[in-house]
């Protein structure tokens, strides 16, 4: 059953996302599940450093109206973008962070209803071309009470 376990508010440095961005025309299946699969994170793990999440991350947005998806990294301010990614800077700032907790089919596509959760805790949603963005855990974030099929994911959105 999904449940929201938490919401969290963290402060990060300016900080760069390096990626690849999909539109709606990669989807198969409605999914993005084939371009993680794809996906080679070697290059990106070499330019995470301290103080920066290294968390895989799904950042999502829209350019001239169509929406967008990006699989990447954060990585520091200015650091150089390798042949074939792409990137999109942030300042420093804020954002929240909604963990949820249920069957891997059911944790993703949520963020209208996190979106909500993070304006009734009185946060307010920054207006960013791309404002929200999925973290996955990293094995260090194992947690014992997961049943079978469950799995955490947190919701993050840039706030004030």
């Amino acid at each position: 059953m999904l449940e929201i376990i938490g919401v969290k508010k963290e402060s990060v440095p300016a900080m760069r996302f390096i990626g690849k961005k999909y539109g709606d025309e990669d989807r198969v299946d409605g999914h993005f599940g084939d371009k993680w699969g794809e996906f080679d994170f070697d290059i990106l793990d070499k330019l995470t450093s301290p103080g920066i999440m290294t968390n895989a991350l799904a950042l999502m947005g829209h350019e001239d109206g169509a929406f967008k998806y990006w699989i990447g990294k954060f990585v520091p301010a200015n650091t150089p973008v390798p042949n074939g990614f792409g990137h999109v800077d942030f300042s420093a700032g804020n954002f929240a962070a909604v963990r949820l907790k249920g069957l891997e089919w059911e944790i993703f596509g949520n963020e209208p209803m996190c979106c909500d959760h993070v304006k009734e805790q009185g946060m307010d949603v920054l207006d960013l071309q791309y404002n929200c963005f999925e973290r996955y855990r990293n094995c260090e974030d194992e947690d014992d009470n997961l049943q079978e099929g469950e799995d955490i994911i947190d919701i993050c959105f840039f706030v004030v």
